[in-house]
This record gives C-alpha cells, sequence and structure tokens, in this order.
C-alpha cells in the first residue's frame, strides 16, 4: 500500500512537472517567434525610421520582424511631411503573415518647404505702394 502511494505522488509530481511546461512554452510565444523579412523602398533616401518607437540607424534595406504581432514603422525627414506605416498580422493557412509584405514611403514636401513660389503680374504696381 505504501508503494502504491509513492508511486501516484511520483505521477502527480510528474504531469504538475509538464503542465509547469507547457505553461511555460505558451507563455514564451509557443517556441520560435515565426520571423518575416520586410523590404524597405524609402524616398527620399535620407529619412530616419522608427520600428516600433524604437530609432534605426543605419536605416537597413529590409526589417527583420516578428510575424505574430503587429508593428508600426515611422519615416521623417527634414523638410517632408511623416508618414506611418501600420503592419497588421493576418493569417494565412497555418502561418502568421504580415501585410503589407514590403514598406514603400514616397515622403512629399511639407506645406510652405522644398517648392518655390513665384507670382507674376502684368499689373503695373500702384503709385505710393
Amino acid at each position: 500500500m505504501l508503494r502504491r502511494a509513492g508511486v501516484g505522488r511520483v505521477a502527480r509530481l510528474a504531469r504538475r512537472a509538464r503542465v509547469a511546461v507547457l505553461v511555460a512554452w505558451i507563455i514564451a510565444g509557443g517556441g520560435c517567434a515565426p520571423f518575416q523579412t520586410v523590404p524597405l523602398d524609402l524616398t527620399p533616401t535620407s529619412v530616419r525610421v522608427f520600428v516600433d518607437g524604437e530609432p534605426l540607424a543605419p536605416v537597413p534595406a529590409e526589417l527583420e520582424l516578428r510575424a505574430d504581432r503587429d508593428h508600426t514603422v515611422f519615416v521623417k525627414a527634414e523638410g517632408f511631411q511623416p508618414q506611418l506605416v501600420v503592419l497588421r498580422t493576418t493569417r494565412e493557412g497555418r502561418e502568421d503573415v504580415l501585410e503589407p509584405a514590403a514598406v514603400q514611403v514616397r515622403l512629399e514636401p511639407a506645406a510652405g518647404k522644398g517648392r518655390d513660389l513665384q507670382i507674376e503680374s502684368d499689373e503695373e504696381a500702384a503709385p505710393g505702394a
């Protein structure tokens, strides 16, 4: 009778250990997180890039991002309007993928910067003006 109680206790401890390992694996992300290569195509080339709020320096040609979570890519340059791109996780079959699959940003000049305004008139200026 004592032997059976000892074996039962060992079995319960082993079962608890398996459950603890499984819970730790799930919390850690289920093992290796899936990564996706996301190409960057940025104009102008002298931009500052922030991924999930963190600056990248130097700016790479592509990003290696976890595909199992959303990401933000913020692009800015002096004299241009900044742009934010949100990469969302979608499910394709049994795999997580980021959409869009590439980041393509063409920054536009900021209002009042980078453009010349030229006014021509055929009218003569009023005297005393």
